[in-house]
């Protein structure tokens, strides 16, 4: 059984520290000055922004599937997010609910396979059963994170939920590659359109190389998941 306990979760620091450690690019200087260009923005709003869009992209084509046990007590279901309750133990991760971006069964029982639900979201219409049912969806990845601002970093308590730092799949571990495509594709706009004396901008001459290749793994990566047919189970 899953608890707030033994969820499989990645710090979002251990991410940044384990992407920047991996790379000959960036790991030869704190690439946080570089990112950081704009004094309207925090390094943790700009390394936000990217592990969101990592998600996002990641999302598209290898997202949580997740069953939630919900009651129905009329035809019309809406979804809310109860992810925090869970972490602070008020309800079990089985009852617990991540809004759907798509449900594909409600009721798991070989005896009830009708489907005669409609889900615009976040609200399932049309359930045929009421009562409490097992509902099957797929959803995105809980982000939750705050800033130490004393530090001008994450806080300790920063994690993406049910995805591990190490040990997960081969899908899990293409993660990662998806968050450092995002750091080098963000550094790369700002090596072409910005020149600042003071910026050692010259220490990156590797960013093309490794967005290239960071580019073409990932692309194949998704174009293989895609067609193994996952997202159709």
């Amino acid at each position: 059984m899953i608890t707030p306990d033994n969820i499989p979760k990645m710090s979002v620091k251990d991410l940044i520290k384990d992407v920047q450690i991996q790379s000959a690019t960036i790991s030869l200087i704190d690439f946080r000055e570089l990112i950081v260009v704009n004094p309207n923005f925090t390094y943790v709003d700009v390394m936000a922004k990217l592990i969101r869009q990592a998600l996002e992209k990641f999302e598209r084509t290898c997202p949580l599937f997740k069953r939630s046990r919900v009651l129905l007590n009329e035809e019309e279901f809406a979804f809310t997010d109860t992810f925090d309750a869970f972490l602070d133990g008020i309800i079990t991760e089985e009852y617990c609910n991540i809004i759907p971006k798509t449900i594909y069964n409600v009721d798991t029982s070989l005896l009830h396979t009708r489907r005669s639900w409609r889900y615009d979201r976040p609200v399932m219409r049309g359930t045929y059963k009421l009562g409490l049912q097992y509902v099957d969806y797929m959803c995105s990845y809980p982000f939750r994170y705050d800033e130490d601002k004393d530090i001008n970093d994450f806080t300790d308590d920063s994690f993406i939920y049910y995805i591990p730092l190490y040990g997960g799949n081969s899908q899990e571990n293409m993660f990662k590659k998806e968050v450092y495509y995002q750091i080098l594709s963000y550094l790369k706009q700002i090596k072409n359109n910005l020149r600042y004396p003071d910026m050692p901008i010259e220490l990156l001459q590797g960013i093309d190389e490794d967005y290239q290749m960071m580019q073409q793994e990932l692309q194949e990566f998704y174009r293989k998941a895609n067609s193994h047919g996952k997202l159709y189970r």
